[in-house]
């Protein structure tokens, strides 16, 4: 598990790198006006919030009240309606209207600049792709990790970074907190890397809740390898509330850390194959009350939504 979070936090450092350059590259002179002006935006929208914030909060009137309450109420409400003038009467609003229509018209341009220099540094751009790809590759090799695991870590970098950079964001490392997995993966059935004791019947047929719960405690056994080829047994003990049917794919041993406590979990992926194709001609039929004597809306009645099908 700590391999897998070490090996995230390396493929965090490659991409951070690799956007580092290709962002120097792809710079226009439009995004340096857009920090200045996102930097004065802030601004006007702090100061904007202290004036809201440093006026008192208007208080509902109420008639049990004695004049001089009401009257400091009224004092309240004017100095409120003042200070929000001060701030309004400026133009303070104004300016930030005219600020984020004036960031909106420079992302565009800086668009279009970006594409430009984005096919004038083609060569660039694809050497550097390259070499994130052969960093990605040697960190993974070097990771320690058996294949299932470290391909797992790789592709779920490669989703992020995919949503990251649509999103405009980057991104994150993942600090080492006891939390993570260990996964198998195999094609057909695998019993020698995941094996599940029979549980009896009663798990999922007896009435009473103890007896399921007590029945459906089961030993599951879970072999992985190291990079080296050194084989690790785990042996643990699992509630399992469902039963499956169809080739497992996958099966991962969670663990989370809650409350200064670890917990851990089964996560079996199993291909039931393809659903069963309804066959024959279906009509949906919607039954509907409503009382009109007291002019009530219609409304579903129970079961609502019924599905016949139609010999």
């Amino acid at each position: 598990m700590f391999l897998r979070n070490r090996l995230w936090n390396k493929l965090v450092e490659i991409e951070r790198e690799h956007r580092r350059q290709r962002d120097a590259l792809l710079r226009t002179p439009e995004l340096d006006e857009i920090e200045t002006l996102t930097a004065n935006l802030r601004e006007l929208r702090k100061r904007l919030k202290a004036a809201k914030t440093k006026a008192p909060r208007l208080k509902h009137e109420d008639p049990a009240q004695d004049l001089g309450s009401q009257i400091k109420d009224l004092e309240a409400r004017l100095l409120r309606i003042a200070r929000l003038g001060t701030v309004i009467g400026d133009g303070t609003l104004d300016a930030i209207a005219d600020t984020k229509a004036a960031i909106r018209a420079l992302w565009l341009r800086a668009k279009e600049s970006r594409r430009a220099k984005a096919t004038e540094n083609k060569p660039v751009l694809d050497r550097l792709e390259l070499e994130r790809r052969a960093a990605v590759k040697a960190t993974r090799v070097g990771s320690g990790l058996y294949w299932v695991n470290h391909d797992e870590v790789v592709m779920n970098y490669g989703e992020a970074r995919v949503r990251a950079m649509k999103e405009g964001a980057q991104l994150q490392f993942h600090r080492w907190n006891g939390e993570g997995k260990i996964s198998v993966r195999f094609d057909r059935g695998g019993e020698h890397v995941f094996s599940v004791d029979q549980v009896d019947a009663a798990a999922y047929e007896s009435e009473s809740r103890a007896e399921r719960r007590r029945a459906c405690f089961t030993n599951v056994r879970l072999r992985t390898y190291s990079a080296d080829g050194s084989m690790i047994n785990v042996a643990f003990g699992v509630y399992l509330h469902r039963s499956w049917q169809g080739t497992i794919r996958t099966a991962s041993l969670i663990r989370e850390a809650i409350a200064g406590r670890a917990r851990y979990s089964l996560v079996v992926t199993v291909d039931a194959g393809t659903p069963p194709v309804r066959e024959g001609m279906a009509v949906s039929v919607n039954s509907r009350t409503s009382d009109q004597s007291r002019g009530g809306r219609p409304k579903t009645a129970a079961p609502g939504n019924s599905l016949y099908r139609r010999p």
